[in-house]
């Protein structure tokens, strides 16, 4: 998941070589070499406070950062005020505040809030995972670790302890500022240098090529790899159509959502929830690239995931298969879906075969299917002896959904619109009263939260109108004119 852009030893006199291959060497100020830090020879910088810093210019690499690992090896020598470890320039920041407690935040957005702030976690009882408030020591060689898993969740760790948790996370790290990166120093000034020595920095970002990587780790052969090398280059020149690139775009956008949504409803349980959904990804690295994907291992695997999914995050599997639908009816793919699954089919057997075993698990009693909502029936009101049409909105509404008034025999004559809106027609015949309304699906459930009144007509009212439209014309007739 992480690849390595930073890697300062200071072992060579103190200089900020960045050993990670990016480039991303530091420049050094008012920080004095020692060649002894956390070991014999492992060369330290010493920072004083006021202007000592190591400044790592922006590059394109601290863009599109998504999830962020930092580890820092550090002496800390005094307190008094806040200390910076590590801090992206309006990205993120890794800092001990004046009391001790370790810090870990980043602009973006975390529970409800819809507007970016700095949000994160600290090694304070409120995100300290057993409510016990722990600190960063003085005079003695620690590792504290910054960990944004880039979809829910911040953890902290001195010496490899889990010290704070934050999962309501929203967002993942933004791109850094043109300040760049600032190692035991603040961007803005010199009021929260660091006091002590620092040994190592290290920092990770999310590395887009695992996916792609983990792909391509089963043994194919000539026929297999043909195939996905035309479906990625079908795909590619779509993405780069003037016409249908937006379109295509963001329909892999909305998936995207949905996939980040889920995890996020996985990872947002915890450390123990964090650790176990890792593991089983292992697990499922495993199998797939044994390329056994219609095997038993792989059907075993995927009851067993179904089943913690449901157990975790109840709910989880089915929003997301929702929202994944919502994606393909919302942009109109699921002809596109159908000729890529035949596609497949015939090229790539296996995969086929995996993808077969989902749906049955998911289709055969394991999850249930998305329920139907309703969230308006307009109108409310219709005139007794008046034909009228209700336009139902909501989702997952389906040819076999039906609608029926309650009191009023047989069902009404719908027309499916969309999966998220319905027409009923409801006939002259229904008498004045109060009706509720039941729609419902053989495999989708039903609802029955709206009512429609039916309102007897008025004799009186024809009447009248009668009557004014006479005294119209007689105006109209004999009335002044000017």
């Amino acid at each position: 998941m992480f690849k390595l852009i930073l890697h300062h030893t200071y072992e060579i006199l103190g200089e900020a070589f960045d050993l990670s291959g990016y480039g991303n060497h530091g420049f050094r100020t008012s920080v004095p070499f020692q060649p002894n830090g956390m070991s014999a020879n492992s060369g330290t910088l010493t920072f004083s406070g006021g202007p000592s810093r190591v400044q790592v210019i922006d590059k394109p690499v601290w863009g599109e950062l998504a999830a962020l690992k930092i580890e820092a090896l550090v002496f800390l020598d005094n307190l008094g005020q806040r200390r910076n470890l590590v801090e992206g320039d309006s990205s993120f920041a890794f800092f001990i505040h004046p009391d001790g407690v370790l810090w870990g935040t980043y602009l973006g957005l975390a529970g409800t809030s819809t507007t970016p702030a700095w949000v994160g976690a600290n090694s304070d009882v409120a995100t300290s995972p057993d409510g016990i408030k722990r600190t960063v020591p003085l005079n003695k060689w620690t590792k504290l670790t910054y960990l944004h898993d880039g979809i829910a969740t911040i953890r902290l760790y001195i010496d490899g302890q889990l010290v704070a948790i934050n999962s309501t996370l929203r967002s993942g790290i933004r791109p850094v500022g043109g300040t760049g990166v600032h190692i035991g120093h603040w961007p803005g000034d010199d009021r929260y240098t660091f006091s002590g020595r620092i040994d190592e920095v290290k920092i990770w970002k999310y590395d887009p090529d695992v996916p792609d990587r983990e792909f391509f780790c089963r043994l194919q052969d000539a026929r297999q790899i043909d195939c996905w090398g035309r479906l990625f280059k079908q795909l590619a020149d779509l993405l780069a159509d003037r016409e249908q690139g937006q379109r295509y775009g963001a329909f892999f956008a909305c998936l995207w959502r949905a996939q980040t949504d889920f995890l996020r409803a996985i990872r947002s349980k915890g450390e123990e929830v964090i650790q176990e959904l890792e593991k089983r990804g292992l697990a499922y690295i495993e199998i797939w690239c044994s390329d056994d994907l219609g095997g038993q291992a792989m059907q075993n695997y995927l009851t067993d995931w179904l089943k913690w999914v449901e157990s975790v995050a109840p709910g989880a599997l089915a929003n997301y298969q929702k929202e994944i639908q919502g994606c393909i009816q919302e942009f109109k793919m699921e002809k596109v879906m159908i000729t890529l699954g035949k596609e497949i089919a015939q090229c790539d057997p296996s995969f086929a075969a995996l993808i077969q075993g989902m749906a049955n698990q998911v289709g055969g009693g394991q999850l249930p299917p998305p329920q139907i909502q309703v969230t308006s029936v307009t109108p409310t009101q219709l005139t007794a002896g008046t034909a009228g049409t209700l336009t139902i909105k909501g989702a997952n509404f389906t040819a076999a959904t039906s609608v029926e008034l309650q009191g009023v025999p047989g069902k009404l004559v719908t027309t499916l619109v969309s999966a998220s809106e319905l027409r009923a027609t409801v006939p002259a015949s229904v008498q004045a009263g109060q009706y509720p309304i039941h729609i419902s699906d053989p495999a989708a459930g039903d609802n029955s939260a709206f009512t429609l009144t039916v309102v007897q007509a008025s004799p009186s009212s024809l009447i009248d109108a009668i009557i004014k439209a006479i005294l119209a014309l007689i105006k109209s007739i004999f009335g002044r004119r000017s």
